[in-house]
């Protein structure tokens, strides 16, 4: 016999009490828990702030520019079937769809586990840089600047076209003050050139192409992860705070080096004046003894 259950003294747990959020992909339906959506996301938790949004089949989010494939396999990785183990493998164009979708829903765990696992699965530099400009990813395109750069094969018309032709001419310009070029005699195949990397010219690429880094930056940290995001406010407003002691510290000490310039200045005006004032009195005596050589002995009436 089941229990009379007293629903005026249950509370629903507020980590664990899940509802649920359908979804519309295609002709597909998906219904899954709403809370990390909610959580993860900023765009989902706008998007699903009413509990009518998704509640059920007939009110369903309608997700547009995206397949249901795609989808699922974002939902594998945010609700692995293996609760032991959440290391799903997957190969390089799925890990790009992963990427694409939670770069456009600011999923940022994941999207940070995308990049981390297409790390090492983008070798062309071409690709890595093409990449880095859609998905705003600054360390990708530093990379593939710098792969380009100290790569022995030059660049071609096509792969200029691909990166744009004034990124290329940039490249070429740091390669040649970063690459030396030796020359010798082959008695079969005549000169050849060598090329060998000098030393790192990852100073240079950020100086040439400081503005489209920058403007990476701003885009990136809208992606980083919250703890993260919290780290890099804490860390900024700390940088900050370094900086402003730096100028009060360098204000003073700028104010004591102005008094002290001041006060030998005046000490030399003191000097100098000493010196004048002592020449004035020396003037003055020898003013005085000559005047009372000068004047005629009185004789006295007898």
């Amino acid at each position: 016999m089941n229990a009379t259950i007293d629903e005026s003294v249950i509370e629903k747990d507020q980590a664990f009490y899940w509802d649920s959020v359908t979804f519309l992909v295609s002709n597909q339906m998906f219904r899954v828990p709403r809370q990390r959506f909610m959580v993860e996301s900023h765009s989902f938790a706008l998007l699903l702030e009413s509990d009518a949004v998704g509640c059920d089949e007939q009110s369903a989010v309608v997700l547009s520019d995206v397949t249901p494939e795609e989808f699922r396999l974002l939902l594998r990785l945010m609700f692995p079937s293996n609760a032991i183990s959440t290391a799903i493998e997957l190969f390089k164009p799925q890990w790009l769809d992963v990427l694409k979708l939670t770069t456009r829903w600011h999923l940022n765990e994941i999207r940070k586990l995308a990049i981390h696992s297409l790390k090492e699965l983008i070798t062309d530099p071409f690709e890595r840089i093409q990449l880095a400009r859609i998905y705003h990813i600054s360390a990708w395109l530093l990379a593939g600047f710098h792969s380009l750069i100290t790569a022995s094969e030059h660049i071609s018309e096509k792969e200029a076209d691909s990166i744009q032709l004034k990124t290329a001419i940039r490249l070429y310009i740091i390669r040649d003050k970063y690459l030396k070029s030796e020359t010798s005699t082959n008695g079969h195949y005549g000169l050849v050139q060598h090329w060998s990397p000098l030393p790192s010219c990852m100073t240079e690429i950020r100086s040439a192409f400081a503005d489209e880094l920058t403007k990476i930056r701003e885009q990136e940290v809208k992606f980083l992860p919250t703890a993260e995001k919290s780290a890099q406010i804490a860390h900024e407003k700390e940088v900050l705070f370094q900086k402003q002691v730096e100028d009060e510290l360098t204000s003073i000490r700028n104010a004591k080096a102005e008094l002290k310039k001041r006060q030998e200045s005046l000490d030399m005006e003191e000097i100098r004046l000493d010196e004048k004032w002592s020449k004035i009195q020396d003037n003055n005596t020898l003013a005085q003894g000559a005047a009372g050589q000068s004047q005629p002995s009185s004789k006295k009436k007898r």
